[in-house]
């Protein structure tokens, strides 16, 4: 009887250390399985984050460069406005009328003469500042960009160098190297915009 009993406590302990095995085993392999599922999702999130970053840095950059961009082409902008007044001056100065006008005694002359200095000096200014705005030019613009400020900076050499041409060919000489430099500036102006994507409107 006794035996019987004791069978039969085995046969029941078996069962249920055998139902606690697999049952311990499943949800081992259901803990294991979630593990793997929370690797995989902090990878997928991380993946995500690194996506993110990459691409938040890769906006900033570019944001970043078309600002430069930006920065350059107001300083050319400005330098260009600048010598288009100083050379109003200039040849305002160097008018006959208002050299004849100069002459009435000596004190108007000498005026006149400082006046065309100061200018020279501002408008050599200005040229110097243009020198440096075309360098920035071509570390953030194309290489066809910086061409065109070359054929500028070569416009401004050949009408800096007429600017005292007093004899009778020397105002048309300069007012047709004028029309050049104009010109260069407008391709230059052009080329900035078109760089940076700036669409003007017909009027």
């Amino acid at each position: 009887m006794l035996l019987l009993v004791i069978n039969i406590l085995v046969m029941i302990l078996t069962a249920f250390f055998r139902g606690y095995g697999t049952k311990k085993g499943e949800n081992l392999a259901t803990k294991e399985d979630l593990q793997n599922v929370l690797i995989q999702v902090k990878a997928v999130t991380r993946s995500t984050e690194e996506i993110k970053t990459e691409l938040s840095e890769l906006t900033w950059s570019k944001q970043r460069q078309w600002d430069m961009k930006r920065d350059a082409a107001l300083d050319v902008m400005k330098i260009f406005g600048e010598m288009e007044q100083l050379l109003n001056h200039i040849f305002h100065i160097r008018n006959p009328d208002t050299i004849a006008k100069s002459l009435v005694n000596p004190e108007m002359q000498k005026k006149h003469i400082q006046s065309y200095e100061d200018a020279l000096k501002q408008y050599l200014e200005a040229i110097r500042k243009f020198w440096q705005a075309r360098e920035t030019i071509g570390l953030v613009f194309s290489e066809s960009v910086s061409r065109q400020m070359d054929a500028v900076q070569n416009a401004l050499a050949l009408l800096a160098a007429l600017l005292g041409d007093d004899s009778p060919t020397g105002p048309a000489a300069k007012a047709a190297q004028r029309d050049i430099l104009r010109r260069e500036q407008k391709l230059v102006t052009d080329a900035l915009r078109k760089e940076l994507g700036i669409q003007m409107s017909e009027a």
